[in-house]
């Protein structure tokens, strides 16, 4: 892929302008000017300023990471496979289908690793009157230290068949699912189906409601990103993700697509 950047304006961009590389030499480290600033007697509220900046360059280059690695980490995931068969009553006919949460782990751990990504998992329940269920809690994290957080909560079923044990054990499953699912973009072969019955309908509405508002969000990108996505190979599930954990802010879509460009050219 050719070194190139896009450039974010009002009309749409066919061409990429190329730029010229930065030396790296050139570049003074937070920590030069800090040592370079101690050399020279620096008061403590200049060093205290330069410490400040020292700490807000590491943060933004530990998100820019973070978006990186859970880039590459979307380009490399599979359709994970809904293998899991719920029967009928009757033993014999196939309710529905769908892919259990340790089938997930199994086939995305090694992906998440490779990206130097990583998960906490944290439940808790709700017992109160307007709300009975479960909220799962999934916090991804990068290795420079950036971390995002996506929750899940799931009404118990009353009415199901099952004890209370299980009962409150299937919601937590299904809220985990969905909430590590979230978390990092991942998709089953289909919308699964297996929520509490009377949550079913509601919880594939909202799915669909989310679906058109992806659809146009997507559809409303400038024409230069939508090349650049192109470019990537991005599913539209993939850029709804890059872009949702920008802020849809095209300006730091259009930088963070270029970074990974340049990445992508200086590997080749």
């Amino acid at each position: 892929m050719n070194d190139a950047r896009f450039i974010m304006s009002d009309e749409p961009v066919k061409e990429m302008a190329v730029v010229q590389p930065i030396e790296e030499a050139s570049i003074v480290r937070p920590d030069q000017l800090i040592e370079l600033a101690i050399q020279k007697g620096a008061t403590i509220e200049m060093l205290e300023r330069l410490l400040a900046l020292r700490e807000r360059i590491q943060k933004d280059e530990a998100e820019k990471a973070f978006l990186q690695a859970m880039s590459a980490f979307q380009s490399e995931c599979p359709v994970i496979t809904r293998g899991k068969k719920v029967l009928n009553k009757d033993g014999k006919t196939v309710r529905y289908c769908y892919a259990p949460l340790d089938d997930i782990f199994e086939q995305v751990k090694p992906i998440i690793g490779k990206h130097g990504l990583s998960y906490d998992v944290e439940t808790r329940m709700i017992n109160t009157e307007e709300f009975k269920g479960i909220e799962s809690i999934v916090t991804a994290f990068h290795v420079l230290g950036h971390s995002k957080k996506s929750a899940f909560s799931v009404p118990v079923d009353p009415e199901a068949y099952m004890t209370d044990q299980q009962k409150w054990a299937s919601a937590q499953t299904f809220a985990k699912r969905y909430a590590f699912c979230n978390a990092f973009g991942i998709l089953t072969g289909d919308n699964d189906n297996d929520g509490n019955s009377l949550e079913d309908e509601k919880l594939k509405q909202q799915a669909k409601k989310k679906a058109d508002e992806i659809k146009q969000k997507i559809h409303e990108l400038p024409d230069n990103i939508k090349e650049g996505f192109k470019i990537l190979g991005y599913t539209s599930k993939a850029v709804w993700h890059f872009c949702d954990m920008r802020e849809w802010d095209n300006e730091k879509i259009a930088d963070d697509i270029n970074s990974i460009v340049d990445r992508q050219s200086n590997a080749t």
